[in-house]
């Protein structure tokens, strides 16, 4: 390619930036990204909200995850138990991924696709695709050091 086009883009403005990066490697490049552009990274830059100071750094960082993550007192999530001792976030997120593996094998064992899928899991929404299981994450976003979904989120509904 041409070099010229690189140094008209690297003169422009961008309109988002992505983070691929775990949190702490996030948290460093936060501070250097313009605050009038929207940031994007993975749930891997949110630590939980219990780190209220080691979130703070990502301000305005938006992200998806899952509501047994984000919303840990919804009823509907609160019906599952949680391990004991507690587990490592990324842990927890592997063990919400078993209850609603669990929950759509019943869904599936007992055909009961057209009633119940949509289903509100821990996870996400989940649906069916033809043979594949769709999950649709909650949108979220870092504000004073606490993982807040963003209106328009599909948050979890029934418990089953």
């Amino acid at each position: 390619g041409d070099p010229s086009e690189i140094r008209t883009l690297s003169g422009q403005p961008g309109e988002m930036v992505f983070l691929a990066a775990e949190a702490d490697k996030a948290r460093l490049m936060r501070p250097y990204i313009y605050t009038d552009i929207p940031v994007y990274a993975t749930s891997q830059v949110f630590v939980g909200n219990q780190y209220k100071l080691r979130n703070f750094d990502l301000a305005d960082v938006r992200f998806v995850d899952m509501p047994w993550v984000l919303q840990p007192d919804h009823p509907a999530v609160m019906v599952y138990p949680r391990a004991e001792p507690p587990l490592t976030l990324e842990m927890e997120r592997l063990y919400a991924l078993g209850v609603d593996g669990y929950r759509m094998l019943q869904v599936l064992y007992h055909h009961e696709t057209l009633n119940a899928l949509p289903l509100d899991g821990v996870t996400g929404k989940l649906s069916l695709d033809g043979h594949r299981v769709q999950r649709e994450a909650m949108k979220a976003q870092l504000r004073g050091g606490q993982g807040v979904a963003l209106e328009g989120s599909s948050p979890v509904g029934r418990a089953e």
